[in-house]
């Protein structure tokens, strides 16, 4: 309980400076533009998580009896402490240069009606050697996700790299007159990265901060002061047991080869259609490995023949041990490119641009992303969390989190204006389309890979094709049987046939962010109120506005209702396999009162504050 243990510190100063300069000529029906950029970033990020410790209580009653100065027993104490001298923050340093330069050549012919624009750009990212060394870590030898051995340096940052940019661009009025134009191009687009990706590897490097983190211990031990600084040893140095963040040598910025086709067309009525399709194939993006992750060693049987690991049918420090080359490492995460995933739009819309005082407009956008891992702002998280079939080295092309697959928006307004000093205007905008994408994963590690929540589900053609153990409970002093094998393959079975998703994908594994929720419409009411007056020759405007947000709820409190997810985990993994060699589960858990829970449906409605109708009104006074 409490406040999250990721606040303290956490600063980032960013210092961004860029200079460009370009030359343009005109030669003809020849417009040249020749230009070159540098750019300079400089980040100073402080991430220190549990630097005030962290107290971890086995129930509320301990945690009452420690404000009164008792013993007891703590689930878990966490603290990071700074390990550099005199217990300096521990900053993180990472500076880039960017020069670029650029050369462009738009062409106008056929009268005027094609325009061509053919450039090319080359930018050069170079990072500084900010990165402090981990002297240990030099003669570590670790593995990719292919099993060869390979080494990394602590101070090591990605090389110098070249990146290429070239690109085609055309529109092309048909007619001469706008009633068909067709625009288009191709291109390789390059984009910076997330720099915090660069931080984690200068911040992770086992030299910068040591810590503690004990389970099953007491509050006798780690007592609470108001002195953050109490209880880290008296020679604080970095940790025995640390995590790595790394990065590949050959590490490029992401880029993707793009290409687009549009037609607008101009039709009666002062009406445009426009159609675009846009198609984008991956060539640079990211994706993580741990470096200290063994290998699989075996596949389980049966119609799941996914890989295990070596921490297969163990537990606690065994299972962590098996399944690191390094037993102090706790994982060693590396950022790599992969050239795997695309994505695709079809947009089409309609719109009536403003005239006689009233606009209006309807688009529909289809798309489709994937890639190898959505990635966050923290590299373990990043890797730890994406979801996987053959282990989290071995990730798949797959949805990405960020994929929509349909989305609708329309929007309609209509001004009046009277008495030659007032108007009013009436707006409503609707949107509708899948809210996100998620997946269906195990509770606990299934694969023996040492991580929980990981491992993507297999819906099997019938429930008992799974191997089951017995849910059991300690009661008192005995091992007492809340839900049989039988009863948690029937009931599983008819979870499955309750659900058209997974009755639909008997058989198979969900691959990750398979499921979309449900479609979610909402309209937004907007109206604007708006007086004008003239005093000593200036004008002066009053505006009340008044907004209605998801105003479809409170014409129904059945409209604009979203949904959410109950579970993504319906079954729990225990990392044990059967005699014949198939993966064990259980269907459900024990309540306190000794209760066999099943698990809730998958969805369910929302009731959030984004789920019911909200008002607001403004005053505005301008002159």
């Amino acid at each position: 309980m409490g406040y999250e243990p990721f606040t303290p510190n956490n600063t980032l100063n960013t210092d961004i400076s860029q200079f460009q300069d370009n030359l343009t000529f005109y030669l003809n029906n020849h417009t040249l533009t020749a230009g070159v950029n540098y750019e300079t970033f400089a980040f100073d990020n402080l991430f220190t998580p549990t630097f005030y410790g962290q107290y971890v209580f086995n129930n509320i009653n301990d945690f009452k009896n420690a404000l009164n100065g008792d013993s007891v027993a703590l689930r878990r104490y966490a603290l990071n402490y700074s390990a550099l001298p005199n217990l300096e923050l521990p900053w993180a340093t990472t500076k880039v240069q960017m020069p670029g330069a650029y050369l462009q050549d738009e062409i106008s012919l056929l009268n005027n009606k094609l325009s061509l624009t053919v450039g090319v750009r080359i930018d050069v990212p170079i990072f500084a050697e900010t990165a402090l060394r981990n002297v240990l870590v030099d003669t570590m030898k670790f593995k990719d996700e292919n099993g060869n051995v390979v080494n990394f340096g602590t101070d090591k940052l990605p090389n110098k790299q070249y990146m290429f940019s070239p690109r085609l661009g055309f529109n092309y009025d048909v007619m001469g007159n706008r009633k068909l134009q067709i625009r288009g191009g191709t291109g390789v687009f390059t984009g910076r990265p997330p720099f915090v990706w660069i931080s984690n590897v200068v911040g992770n490097n086992g030299v910068l901060q040591g810590s503690i983190t004990q389970d099953n211990t007491n509050t006798r031990k780690y007592k609470f002061s108001n002195d953050v600084t109490a209880n880290i040893p008296a020679n604080a140095t970095a940790s025995p047991s640390y995590n790595l963040a790394l990065i590949d040598q050959g590490f490029k910025f992401p880029q993707v080869w793009r290409n687009d086709l549009a037609f607008d067309f101009s039709l009666p009525q002062g009406l445009i259609l426009t159609v675009e399709g846009i198609y984008s194939k991956t060539l640079n993006n990211i994706y993580y490995i741990n470096a200290n992750q063994e290998l699989s060693t075996g596949n389980f049987s049966g119609d799941d023949s996914r890989p295990y690991f070596p921490g297969i049918d163990k537990s606690s420090t065994a299972k962590t041990n098996a399944s690191r080359i390094y037993d102090n490492i706790s994982d060693a995460t590396v950022l790599k490119n992969t050239d795997k995933g695309y994505s695709y739009s079809f947009t089409t819309k309609l719109e009536k641009p403003l005239t006689k005082n009233w606009s209006a407009m309807v688009a529909y956008n289809l798309a489709e992303a994937k890639d190898l891992t959505s990635a966050g702002s923290i590299a373990l998280n990043s890797w730890r969390d994406n979801k996987s079939v053959n282990g989290n080295n071995l990730p798949d092309l797959a949805y990405s989190e960020f994929d929509q697959k349909h989305r609708i928006i329309a929007g309609l307004s209509y001004k009046v204006n009277y008495l030659k000093i007032a108007s009013t205007q009436i707006s409503l905008f609707l949107q509708s389309g899948n809210q996100s994408r998620f997946s269906l994963f195990y509770s606990g590690d299934q694969n023996g890979d040492n991580q929980s929540g990981n491992d993507l589900m297999y819906v099997p053609n019938k429930a008992s094709d799974l191997s089951f153990n017995d849910l059991i409970k300690k009661i008192g002093s005995k091992d007492s049987v809340i839900a049989t094998k039988q009863q948690q393959i029937d009931a599983f079975e008819n979870y499955i046939s309750n659900n058209p998703f997974l009755n639909d994908n008997r058989g198979k594994i969900v691959e990750r962010n398979a499921l979309l929720l449900k479609w979610l419409t909402t309209i937004d009411l907007s109206i604007v109120q708006e007086f004008g007056v003239k005093i000593s020759g200036r004008e002066h405007k009053f505006q009340i506005r008044g907004d209605i947000y998801n105003f479809g709820n409170l014409l129904s409190k059945e409209w604009g209702v979203g949904y959410r997810i109950n579970t993504n985990s319906p079954l729990n993994a225990t990392n044990v396999k059967d005699a014949a060699g198939k993966p064990v589960y259980t269907f459900g858990s024990v309540s306190s009162a000794n209760v066999w829970q099943k698990p809730l449906p998958i969805v369910e409605k929302r009731a959030t504050l984004d789920d019911v109708w909200q008002a607001q009104i403004g005053l505005r006074y301008t002159f």
